[in-house]
């Protein structure tokens, strides 16, 4: 692989992104991406329209890529195709060969293994056609209802007792789904949600709106009524607060215009588009005025299980969790049974949620009326018109979802996605249910939800399955959210490790290769390429450091294609590397450029500010205290939280704050008041021999008195032709009695106006 990557990297080849399953190569149950199609930007100017598809095996361990240059219109060959399905591959012909065959072997007893092999292998086709056989079936009652549904036939009249019993049973399955204890708001929080908007949230609105945001039909963005405020201030502030305390019609300034922006590249179909909602900025104040109010008490009522939208929750608390879950299941070695972990995508999220069920919730968690009122009037008076190719549509009045750019979409949609924890709570009142309990002493954890991406875990038992089916189809009807299953890696980090971890982060590497080979066939100076790898490539890890401890040679290679970028390549070699990666990485007080170490700076996310490790150099951390267990003596763990948590590293004893740290400590301090109030220095002495010999050495460490020195060295360099220089510390008993005498605390010694010998 890394041969391939120097090969890519030198001749500015470009990978194609492929149409179809992303791995062409699989022995057994081992599956990786042998086969590649590459080009360069000649080709790509050539043939912008190059598409790379990946077929079957068709008996091979490779699948076969296919290359296209151009679209090639396929209309042509329909009839063709119709008329070769009828004569050689017809499903009714192809079962009623299939049946006969396995007729013909079981008239003949009794049966010889190779019969008995060969029978089941012919029932397996027959399973597969007739698998088929059914989805046609579904295919074609489908264009029959486009056909006849909408006309006074028979077969309409037949369908509409159906339609209504659906409907009849969809809000009574809200209703039951709804039928459990949810922790309503209290009396204070019904208060606040209640009470009269405000002039000071209409400004506080605007203001919190990124002035740059795309703008809506009216083109006028965030910035045009912030830099305008003291003139317009007061009469948006009117209209808005008229909108929200007198309950008046806003559906003029409502308007939405969606755009498609690729989830993808080479986007082919409807399903790899997310539709993004460009709304009126004063709609956005509105809106943004509401979920302010809306996600100070979300945090009340949102059960733990949901980690997106909230503060003080954050997205490496799902990660964490479902590592270790994850790991329990690969481990679990007794018990009855097995345990299961389903990890679902729901389907354009947003776009199915069903007005009815959200505000069913609403006031299952006794909302203000006024405020279930202003909700619904956001989502029902919206009207949306779709910008494709730089055409506007015609407006369409959408009857369900929730739009994506809209500032209170993401607090509604965590209230829909409560319904998949009632619904589980529902099947756990049943006892049919039941989570996963990775020890004894630990609370059950069935499912993890962060925004469409969930995580469900769960006895693997027949009940407890059909159970989770009940629950997930009772979810989506009720809700519109499509749960389907998604195989890949959990909120964008692997979930499963070998002894060999090296592979798992292979898509990182992947990620920083593909990037420079774009790079490479452009030229950019010295300072921009320090830019951009400071500001993208090294950015790229930063998501998956604060998770896992990425491997030392996995490091080390994303470091190599670093220093290739930064030093360049001429024809068909690289050129010298002048100087070596860690000296790069130096800082550039010592000459270096100031790229991050990627292994020492992981190791920094896991130390943080401080307050998850012990050292002991631990008293400079400001605000910590210095408990003291005994051995084995662990606290007791009285609440489960899925929230913000924290945990320490207790030490059995502490000790005091060292020498060498205390002064340089004061040196720092003193140094940063002579800056403060500009006193010039040439001459700074100090009695620790330590810290000057550390100061003027150039050797890079990494401990906390070597962050205090470096300090000393940034604010050393402010001073012109400053001198650090050690004296002996039976000199500082003339400082002190200076110092006394400054402080009228001296009324013994006198001083006769001449300068101290030293």
């Amino acid at each position: 692989m890394t041969h391939f990557q120097s090969f890519v990297s030198k001749f500015s080849l470009l990978p194609l992104n492929p149409i179809g399953s992303k791995y062409t190569w699989k022995h057994g149950s081992v599956c990786e991406r042998l086969d590649w199609g590459v080009v360069n930007h000649i080709w790509q100017h050539t043939f912008p329209h190059t598409t790379l598809y990946h077929l079957g095996f068709y008996g091979s361990d490779h699948r076969v890529l296919k290359i296209t240059l151009n679209d090639v219109s396929m209309k042509t060959c329909v009839d063709d195709i119709k008329n070769w399905n009828a004569r050689f591959n017809s499903l009714s012909r192809r079962i009623h060969a299939l049946e006969s065959s396995i007729n013909a072997i079981h008239s003949n007893l009794p049966l010889s293994s190779d019969k008995i092999q060969q029978a089941s292998a012919l029932q397996s086709q027959l399973d597969s056609l007739l698998y088929k056989n059914e989805i046609l079936s579904k295919q074609q009652s489908k264009i029959h209802w486009l056909q006849a549904g909408d006309k006074n036939t028979k077969y309409f009249h037949r369908r509409c007792p159906l339609i209504l019993v659906i409907f009849v049973s969809l809000r009574s399955l809200i209703a039951k789904l709804l039928n459990i204890s949810f922790l309503p708001l209290i009396s204070h929080q019904i208060q606040f949600l209640d009470s009269p908007f405000e002039a000071h949230e209409v400004r506080q609105a605007l203001f919190q709106v990124s002035g740059d945001k795309a703008p809506g039909l009216d083109g006028l963005n965030p910035a045009f009524y912030q830099k305008n405020w003291h003139i317009m201030g007061n009469d948006l502030t009117t209209v808005i607060l008229d909108t929200l305390n007198n309950m008046a019609d806003f559906s003029s300034i409502n308007e939405t215009l969606i755009v498609l922006i690729p989830n993808k590249s080479n986007a082919s179909s409807l399903k790899d588009f997310r539709p993004i909602s460009l709304c009126s900025t004063i709609y956005k104040i509105i809106s943004k005025m509401l979920s302010n109010r809306l996600k100070s008490v979300l945090g009340d009522l949102i059960s733990p299980f949901q980690g997106a939208f909230l503060s003080e929750r954050i997205i490496f608390n799902n990660i964490f969790i479902a590592q270790e879950v994850v790991h329990a299941i690969n481990h679990r070695k007794h018990g009855k049974f097995g345990w299961v972990g389903l990890k679902l995508d729901m389907e354009k999220a947003f776009d199915r949620v069903e007005w009815d069920f959200l505000l069913a919730i609403l006031n299952k968690f006794k909302f203000p009326i006024e405020l279930i009122s202003l909700i619904h009037q956001c989502i029902s008076s919206a009207t949306i018109r779709f910008s494709i190719n730089g055409q506007i549509t015609n407006s369409l009045h959408p009857s369900r979802g929730i739009r994506q750019g809209d500032p209170l979409s993401p607090y509604l949609f965590l209230l829909c996605s409560e319904g998949l924890t009632a619904a589980l709570r529902l099947q756990e009142q049943s006892g049919s249910f039941r989570g996963i309990s990775v020890a004894r002493t630990a609370p059950p954890v069935s499912h993890l939800l962060f925004a469409d991406d969930t995580l469900l875990f769960t006895v693997a038992s027949p009940s407890s399955c059909n159970a989770l089916k009940e629950a997930l189809n009772a979810h989506h009807l009720a809700t519109g959210l499509e749960p389907r299953p998604f195989i890949s890696k959990y909120l964008g980090v692997p979930q499963c490790f070998g002894r060999s971890k090296k592979s798992n982060f292979d898509f990182l590497l992947q990620k920083v290769s593909s990037q420079l080979s774009i790079w490479n066939g452009k030229l950019f100076s010295k300072a921009g390429k320090e830019v951009l790898l400071k500001a993208v490539i090294q950015a790229i890890p930063s998501y998956t450091m604060p998770c896992f401890k990425l491997p030392a040679s996995f490091c080390h290679k994303i470091e190599r294609l670093m220093a290739q970028f930064w030093w360049g390549s001429m024809g068909k070699g690289s050129k010298i590397h002048w100087k070596n990666w860690r000296t790069l990485c130096s800082s550039k007080f010592f000459g270096g450029l100031g790229f991050r170490d990627l292994l020492i700076r992981g190791l920094l996310w896991k130390v943080g500010n401080g307050c998850s490790i012990r050292t002991l150099q631990d008293p400079w951390i400001p605000g910590l205290k210095f408990p003291c267990l005994r051995s084995n003596d662990l606290p007791p763990v009285d609440k489960f939280q899925l929230g913000a948590l924290k945990g320490l590293i207790l030490l059995s004893g502490t000790k005091k704050i060292q020498p060498s740290m205390a002064e340089a400590l004061s040196l720092r301090a003193s140094l940063e008041w002579c800056i403060n109030i500009q006193i010039p220095l040439a001459v700074v002495e100090t009695d620790s021999k330590v810290l000057v010999d550390k100061v003027h050495s150039k050797k890079v460490e990494f401990s906390a008195l070597s962050d205090v020195v470096e300090d000393i060295r940034c604010f050393l360099s402010t001073f012109p032709n400053v001198h650090l220089r050690y004296i002996s510390i039976t000199i500082n008993c003339r400082a002190h009695g200076l110092a006394r005498r400054a402080l009228g605390q001296d009324e013994e010694s006198c001083w006769n106006v001449l300068v101290p010998t030293l």
